[in-house]
């Protein structure tokens, strides 16, 4: 599953990864997604790494994750 979430200051990308992969995950982004179950997951943070702005665009992120088919049909340069 992918997630790409643009808040005003920040731009944070997720990604599930392999089994055994483990949570990439920086301090507060760690914290939400091992509270949330995520045992394979990588995470990108770019912009603010004020840990109020990562934790909500964790839980934003987490909440519009899609499928790599629905990642495909949503993105323009996937389209046949």
């Amino acid at each position: 599953m992918i997630s790409l979430v643009s808040l005003e200051v920040q731009r944070f990308f997720l990604r599930e990864h392999l089994e055994g992969t483990g949570v990439i995950a920086g301090g507060s982004a760690r914290n939400v997604l091992e509270l949330a179950g995520f045992k394979n997951i990588r995470t990108k943070s770019l912009g603010s790494n004020n840990k109020q702005n990562v934790v909500l665009a964790t839980i934003n992120g987490l909440s519009k994750l899609k499928t790599p088919e629905e990642f495909a049909r949503a993105s323009w340069h996937f389209r046949f």
